[in-house]
Protein backbone atom coordinates (compact mmCIF):
# COMPACT_ATOMS: atom_id res chain seq x y z
CA UNK A 1 0.00 0.00 0.00
CA UNK A 2 1.68 3.25 -1.15
CA UNK A 3 1.38 6.18 1.15
CA UNK A 4 -0.78 7.81 -1.71
CA UNK A 5 -3.22 5.36 -1.34
CA UNK A 6 -5.05 6.88 2.04
CA UNK A 7 -5.81 10.04 0.19
CA UNK A 8 -7.41 8.78 -2.67
CA UNK A 9 -9.45 6.34 -0.15
CA UNK A 10 -10.14 9.33 1.81
CA UNK A 11 -11.62 11.16 -1.22
CA UNK A 12 -13.64 9.12 -2.43
CA UNK A 13 -15.24 7.63 0.73
CA UNK A 14 -16.01 11.60 2.14
CA UNK A 15 -17.29 12.36 -1.60
CA UNK A 16 -19.57 9.19 -1.61
CA UNK A 17 -20.82 9.58 2.21
CA UNK A 18 -22.12 13.46 1.42
CA UNK A 19 -23.44 12.38 -1.94
CA UNK A 20 -25.55 9.79 -0.01
CA UNK A 21 -26.39 12.00 2.89
CA UNK A 22 -28.12 14.59 0.51
CA UNK A 23 -30.01 11.91 -0.89
CA UNK A 24 -30.75 10.83 2.78
CA UNK A 25 -31.77 14.41 3.51
CA UNK A 26 -33.74 15.44 0.36
CA UNK A 27 -36.12 12.01 0.74
CA UNK A 28 -36.35 13.21 4.52
CA UNK A 29 -37.35 16.87 3.21
CA UNK A 30 -39.83 15.93 1.17
CA UNK A 31 -41.28 13.74 3.69
CA UNK A 32 -41.07 16.44 6.05
CA UNK A 33 -43.61 18.40 3.62
CA UNK A 34 -45.84 15.46 3.83
CA UNK A 35 -45.39 15.82 7.80
CA UNK A 36 -43.86 12.13 8.17
CA UNK A 37 -40.51 13.23 9.09
CA UNK A 38 -39.62 14.15 12.34
CA UNK A 39 -35.72 14.87 11.65
CA UNK A 40 -33.50 16.04 8.89
CA UNK A 41 -30.12 15.98 8.28
CA UNK A 42 -28.42 19.22 10.03
CA UNK A 43 -27.20 21.89 7.76
CA UNK A 44 -23.39 21.95 9.43
CA UNK A 45 -22.70 18.33 8.21
CA UNK A 46 -23.10 19.14 4.94
CA UNK A 47 -21.03 22.38 5.22
CA UNK A 48 -18.50 20.53 7.38
CA UNK A 49 -18.01 17.56 4.87
CA UNK A 50 -18.51 19.92 1.54
CA UNK A 51 -15.38 21.95 2.92
CA UNK A 52 -13.22 18.73 3.67
CA UNK A 53 -12.68 17.89 0.20
CA UNK A 54 -16.46 16.56 -0.21
CA UNK A 55 -17.28 18.89 -2.53
CA UNK A 56 -17.60 16.99 -5.58
CA UNK A 57 -20.28 14.76 -4.48
CA UNK A 58 -22.22 17.73 -2.55
CA UNK A 59 -22.49 18.83 -5.97
CA UNK A 60 -23.36 15.84 -7.64
CA UNK A 61 -26.02 15.30 -4.68
CA UNK A 62 -27.47 18.71 -5.69
CA UNK A 63 -27.51 18.27 -9.33
CA UNK A 64 -28.95 14.78 -8.88
CA UNK A 65 -31.22 15.18 -5.89
CA UNK A 66 -32.33 18.86 -6.83
CA UNK A 67 -31.75 19.44 -3.21
CA UNK A 68 -29.77 22.54 -1.30
CA UNK A 69 -29.38 24.48 -4.89
CA UNK A 70 -30.53 27.56 -3.11
CA UNK A 71 -28.41 28.00 -0.35
CA UNK A 72 -25.48 29.68 -1.74
CA UNK A 73 -23.12 29.39 1.48
CA UNK A 74 -24.04 25.45 0.80
CA UNK A 75 -23.03 25.97 -2.87
CA UNK A 76 -19.85 28.40 -2.19
CA UNK A 77 -18.78 25.51 0.45
CA UNK A 78 -19.20 22.70 -2.06
CA UNK A 79 -17.44 24.66 -4.57
CA UNK A 80 -14.48 25.23 -2.42
CA UNK A 81 -14.52 21.61 -1.32
CA UNK A 82 -14.44 20.55 -4.86
CA UNK A 83 -11.11 22.68 -5.52
CA UNK A 84 -9.53 21.25 -1.95
CA UNK A 85 -10.08 17.53 -3.84
CA UNK A 86 -8.76 18.22 -6.84
CA UNK A 87 -5.78 20.03 -5.31
CA UNK A 88 -5.20 16.93 -3.25
CA UNK A 89 -5.78 14.48 -5.91
CA UNK A 90 -3.21 16.44 -8.13
CA UNK A 91 -1.15 16.39 -5.13
CA UNK A 92 -0.87 12.64 -4.95
CA UNK A 93 -0.69 12.38 -8.48
CA UNK A 94 2.45 14.57 -8.38
CA UNK A 95 0.76 16.97 -10.44
CA UNK A 96 1.80 20.07 -8.35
Amino acid sequence: MSVKTPIYLYLCLVNVYLFILMGIDARQAQKQKEKKASWRVPSWQFLTLGLAAGGLGGLLGTAVFDHKKDSKRTMFLFQLGGILAVIFFARAKGWL
